[in-house]
């Protein structure tokens, strides 16, 4: 399963990283966008909306038991961590790399 070749521009990928997950509320104009994005950005599909993949990867990054300095040490250890299991298991499951 490939993309077109083509990335997506910093100011889409800003949007999806902020609204992604959004798209999954169930309405019909936002399960075409999904399913174009899904067809043609697969990568960015898995990464951003595909809430499997994110419950997942919140669940393995949590599951750590470490002390941190503060809070802010804390978060900064999670999402790191989610961002790489995201990516390992995009890899695993679908065979696809951010280009």
């Amino acid at each position: 399963m490939k993309g077109n070749g083509m990335k997506l521009d910093k100011e889409t990928i800003k949007w999806l990283r902020i609204y992604g997950y959004t798209l999954n509320n169930g309405d019909e104009r936002f399960e075409k966008i999904k399913n174009k994005l899904k067809e043609m950005y697969p990568y960015e599909y898995y990464f951003y909306i595909d809430l499997d993949i994110k419950r997942e990867s919140e669940e393995y990054a949590l599951s750590y038991q470490a002390v941190y300095e503060n809070q802010k040490e804390y978060w900064r250890v999670v999402k790191k961590r989610i961002r790489e299991y995201k990516k390992k298991q995009i890899k695993k499951l679908y065979g696809l790399k951010n280009s």
